[in-house]
């Protein structure tokens, strides 16, 4: 026999499944979303970043700095990193210009230049710096739930899950 016990506990795990099923439906779009946002205000920033950004170029500066390139990816796939998107789209921005530059005029642009980004800011503390930058992110019921209206009002409820 079934008694209300039972009942409460199977429907608090069905709450936590739903739950879950749509915080992995959501963070996605969220992601994107903050995504979209980084690139634009580095566009507004460098005109010339519109054309970099997915190029051969951007990846080969992803290739030669694979610590900027996992943070890069880290933080366009995970809200809560995505605040220092557009810290590191513009230092790996800057990378690309030393690159062209060092091939005109030598290697020790790009040399120094990466230097001092390195010196002034690991990967590290970009990280920990998101982290921060996310306790401060609301993410209460109503704010979520705004999030979702939003969404929905843009038409990603009809979207094909």
């Amino acid at each position: 026999m079934i008694d209300e016990t039972d009942v409460n506990e199977v429907a608090a795990l069905a709450h936590l499944v739903a739950a879950n099923t749509a915080n992995q439906m959501v963070a996605p779009i969220v992601a994107h979303e903050g995504k979209k946002q980084a690139l634009r205000a580095i566009a507004n920033k460098y005109s010339a970043f519109e054309r970099l950004y997915g190029s051969g170029e951007w990846q080969e500066v992803l290739k030669d700095n694979p610590a900027l390139g996992d943070a890069i990816h880290a933080a366009e796939t995970n809200p809560a990193f995505q605040a220092s998107l557009p810290e590191l789209y513009s230092a790996a921005y800057k990378i690309s210009i030393a690159d062209r530059q060092s091939h005109s005029s030598g290697e020790s642009t790009a040399t120094s230049i990466r230097n001092e980004m390195t010196s002034a800011q690991s990967t590290e503390e970009i990280f920990y710096q998101a982290v921060e930058s996310s306790k401060e992110t609301d993410l209460s019921p109503e704010r979520r739930k705004a999030i979702i209206r939003e969404l929905e009002e843009k038409g990603v409820a009809d979207a094909q899950w």
